[in-house]
């Protein structure tokens, strides 16, 4: 099999690998009897993921092509045009050559389908873009030396699927810190975890794992216990909250939650003593140390004259 050509049905079995995920939709798109003349090239199935795109988010798009011509298209050219609500940092040109039509489809020395091809694109959704459908566009040159082209509209749904949270402090003892966390956004919340995110004065006790609270549903609560604690000098404790959401998609935000120092008056974690007082105590314990020896000398002394 032609490398070239191997490369450009590979991305075909993935695809197809991706049918049973539960957050990718498929378009299968069909079209009425055409005898085209020449080379004539169409999107045949539209697949991204997640489903549906979450606004601010990146999605994968992938678009299954097809020259149903019976004319080979020999300079092929794709172009995504990400208008808003849509924008990409990916390659949008893509220039693939010959792609064959139906009358040199299966040539003696291959064994699969030449007409058609997987294209695929990264795609980020407005931080603003409104919720429901909106398009993208494809335009394809069966010959881009032709100048002549089709754009395809491609359409894509758009939601809300994540959710924010609140958290506040509970309290904080010897034994652990907890914390009130609330669902706060429009979306139920999946499998929630909550952690510590490591921190220079965060002390973790033994046993320290992130805490499971189950779903969240939207305006409701629950605890999260941890096992660590602040020192004396902490400002503030950073949490990282990851979850489902909506679109089946995992994902992770953080919270930060202000301390004060009446928060910590329950804790016995202290900071590690500066130089300065570790060199005042050892000076008090040399002199207690000398006197007692001393004392102790002349308690022997008087003894002694008895």
């Amino acid at each position: 099999m032609n490398m070239k050509r191997a490369l450009m049905i590979l991305p075909f079995i993935l695809l197809l690998s991706l049918v049973s995920a539960s957050s990718v939709y498929q378009i299968n798109y069909t079209y009425p009897a055409l005898n085209p003349p020449a080379a004539y090239i169409v999107p045949q199935i539209l697949k991204y993921e997640p489903f549906p795109v979450n606004v601010g988010n990146w999605f994968d798009l992938w678009v299954k092509v097809q020259n149903i011509g019976p004319e080979d298209a020999r300079n092929a050219e794709f172009t995504l045009i990400p208008n808003y609500p849509f924008e990409s940092n990916d390659s949008l040109v893509r220039d693939y050559g010959l792609l064959y039509g139906t009358k040199h489809a299966y040539n003696a020395n291959q064994n699969y389908d030449s007409t058609q091809l997987i294209l695929k694109f990264r795609v980020k959704v407005a931080d603003n873009a409104p919720e429901g459908n909106s398009s993208i566009k494809l335009q394809i040159a069966p010959d881009k030396t032709s100048g002549s082209a089709i754009v395809y509209d491609l359409p894509i749904q758009i939601e809300k699927t994540k959710t924010t949270f609140d958290v506040k402090l509970r309290e904080i003892n010897a034994q652990e810190s907890s914390f009130v966390v609330i669902n706060i956004g429009d979306n139920l919340a999946r499998a929630v975890i909550v952690d510590i995110k490591s921190q220079a004065d965060i002390n973790f006790l033994t046993g320290s794992e992130p805490a499971s609270l189950g779903d969240l549903n939207q305006g409701e609560f629950t605890i999260a216990h941890l096992k660590a604690v602040p020192s004396k000098s902490s400002k503030d404790i950073t949490l990282a909250i990851s979850y489902t959401d909506s679109a089946g998609v995992r994902t992770m935000t953080e919270q930060t939650v202000a301390i004060t120092p009446s928060m910590l008056q329950n804790s016995c974690i202290q900071n590690s003593q500066s130089p300065l007082s570790k060199w005042v105590f050892a000076l008090i314990g040399l002199v207690t140390g000398i006197f007692l020896v001393m004392l102790v000398a002349l308690i022997k002394r008087k003894r002694a004259h008895k």
